[in-house]
């Protein structure tokens, strides 16, 4: 089960806790794990979404608000760079008609009905899945040129990446693709949570080490890299600590 995050924003703290009762509702009956976050003030949900980049995959925004209508927030939210999905809680069905200028999915009207607002989560919660599912797809594919063409690397079949002169060796599971670009720059687009430096000329597949030697990364079946003191200790513990959360 994905976790949710929701964000509800309305001046009246009535349709604030009627909206959140709804959504817990919800979230019991289609069995989905979400987090309510409520607020009653634009400037404390500018600060945590797009300041402090607090998780919100959901959003909904009173249209009528004193200090900035839900519509102007909106749009200031999106050229901030807020990519999660937007919905409108309105009174005047007139403001539909303002959601397609920020790509909201739609909007429900006060006093929230929960067959509209089940409607509505359930279209939000599908593009949300889509979201993260092209966001993991980013992070496990990069593409990469070679000999005048240009190749899709699966990173999860990917052991090490060996700098070679002034190329760089991608040793897979299966064969090697050798690209003509600096390991640094290579490094800088991969996830360096599991992408990690053992030496300033070779980096590994956290996820595929066997075991760390004084001097070498252990893959298995005879296949090793170096190692230098820089990064051993910490490689060394990280693995450790891998190895005893699994057991």
């Amino acid at each position: 089960m994905r976790h949710f995050e929701i964000r509800i924003c309305d001046d009246e703290q009535y349709y604030v806790d009627e909206l959140r009762t709804l959504v817990s509702t919800l979230s019991n009956e289609l069995d989905y794990d979400i987090g309510v976050t409520t607020y009653l003030d634009v400037d404390e949900l500018i600060k945590d979404v797009i300041e402090e980049k607090k998780p919100c995959h959901i959003l909904f925004l009173d249209v009528e608000m004193p200090k900035m209508n839900g519509v102007d927030l909106a749009i200031k939210l999106r050229r901030e760079g807020y990519a999660g999905v937007l919905c409108f809680v309105t009174s005047f069905d007139k403001y539909a008609l303002n959601a397609f200028q920020v790509d909201a999915l739609g909007y429900i009207c006060k006093p929230a009905r929960y067959d509209e607002l089940k409607r509505l989560m359930k279209r939000a919660c599908i593009q949300v899945y889509y979201q993260i599912d092209e966001e993991a797809a980013k992070k496990r594919y990069i593409e990469v040129s070679s000999h005048g063409k240009d190749f899709v690397v699966d990173l999860k079949k990917v052991l090490y990446i060996e700098k070679r002169k002034n190329q760089a060796i991608i040793h897979m599971e299966e064969g090697e693709i050798t690209c003509y670009e600096p390991l640094k720059v290579l490094h800088a687009r991969l996830d360096q949570n599991k992408f990690v430096y053992t030496h300033q000329g070779f980096i590994a597949n956290f996820d595929k080490i066997k075991e760390v030697c004084p001097e070498s990364v252990m893959f298995g079946e005879g296949c090793e890299i170096p190692v230098s003191r820089k990064y051993q200790k910490d490689l060394r513990k990280r693995h450790m600590d891998m190895i005893r959360s699994l057991r």
